[in-house]
């Protein structure tokens, strides 16, 4: 019983260390496209959708770039983005 509910929550800790690893990912995407350093905490990945929450400048200034950070992100992860949304 005790192996299964270990499993279970290793299964949790996997997913929230991938989920780290892809912040990770997008902010220095952002960052080499656009020179805006982003915080963790900016960042919520949801399967291939990313919202991000932010001053309007900056967001303008993602927008701009998005094609390019898209591509770099999917280089780096192999992951597409299907959708950056703005909070």
């Amino acid at each position: 019983m005790e192996s299964h509910i270990k499993n279970f929550f290793d299964k949790f800790l996997k997913l929230k260390n991938n989920n780290l690893l892809l912040k990770k990912e997008i902010i220095e995407s952002i960052f080499i496209n656009t020179g805006i350093m982003l915080k963790k905490e900016q960042i919520e990945i949801n399967k291939k959708n990313i919202s991000i929450n932010t001053s309007s400048i900056i967001k303008n200034e993602i927008f701009i770039k998005k094609r390019e950070i898209v591509d770099y992100f999917f280089k780096k992860t192999k992951r597409n983005i299907s959708n950056i949304n703005w909070n």
